[in-house]
């Protein structure tokens, strides 16, 4: 049963971070914050995709990939709606009028909305990185069990040379460079 979450998911959601990092480029200090967290979350939803793209995670871990990927999508379009309707918070102005524009919707923007932003990335954050720990921890299990089980087949064809070596009939051409 495919649940449907794969790269094209996060590849999506990085292009929404990335649109939503680039508005962010000129606005003020006090939104440096919520900068740095897209930046964050960017590094964490690359780190997936480079760890899916190797392998189908479990049916569990599919799914809660999917419910993070849709709550990531939704977050960040109504980041980039929020950003719209701010547009010139970004953007540098040369006249005077755009400069006072741009004063006022700073100061319309509310800060609480920038903290249920920063609230809302923080929490997809965190469990985005909790996949990714499992994902992690998986991937290390895995190529654990492959270097035992190379370990197990190199020890078993090592007994087996032995036990041909002893168990020929002829010991005199096998052992005669010990004399």
């Amino acid at each position: 049963m495919n649940i449907g979450v794969g790269v094209g998911d996060f590849i999506k959601i990085l292009e929404l971070v990335i649109q939503a990092r680039k508005r962010f480029v000129d606005a003020p200090r006090q939104y440096d914050a919520i900068s740095k967290d897209l930046r964050n979350f960017s590094n964490v939803v690359q780190d997936i995709d480079v760890l899916l793209s190797g392998w189908e995670p479990e049916i569990k871990q599919q799914e809660s990939l999917k419910s993070i990927s849709d709550d990531s999508i939704c977050l960040l379009h109504d980041l980039l709606a929020r950003l719209d309707k701010y547009r010139e918070l970004g953007s540098s102005s040369t006249s005077m009028a755009q400069c006072a524009k741009k004063a006022w919707k700073r100061l319309n923007w509310d800060q609480d909305d920038v903290q249920d932003f920063r609230g809302r990335l923080s929490l997809n954050l965190e469990l985005l990185n909790g996949i990714e720990r499992q994902l992690y921890s998986q991937r290390s299990c895995r190529i654990e069990q492959d270097i035992h089980h190379l370990t197990e087949r190199f020890n078993q064809q090592e007994r087996y040379e032995i036990l041909n070596w002893i168990g020929t009939v002829d010991h005199g051409s096998h052992q005669k460079h010990f004399i």
